[in-house]
């Protein structure tokens, strides 16, 4: 079992299908550029290195980004509110 030593609630809220859609965006294209930034440190790094699981990742995120986003334009189309949840759990790797 994993033990959790920290848990931050970061968003935990309704809101309208724009504002999750803006507020979601936000946080995805965060982890991208932070994901992009590593893979470029680790390119120059070490030239040969493999960058694909990195960048498998990027383009996952991108899809259900992309996923996201239609999800929150049927809610719009539909006029209901939608409701975010992000926690954020950190844990020992070992």
């Amino acid at each position: 079992m994993v033990e959790v030593i920290q848990k931050v609630n970061l968003v935990d809220n309704c809101y309208s299908p724009q504002e999750a859609k803006d507020l979601i965006s936000e946080l995805v294209e965060t982890k991208l550029e932070f994901l992009k930034i590593q893979n470029l440190k680790e390119f120059i790094r070490d030239s040969s290195c493999d960058c694909r699981p990195g960048g498998l990742r990027i383009e996952e995120l991108k899809q259900d980004l992309m996923e996201m986003k239609k999800v929150l334009d049927q809610s719009r189309v539909k006029g209901r509110g939608v409701k975010v949840n992000c926690t954020l759990q950190i844990s020992y790797d070992d």
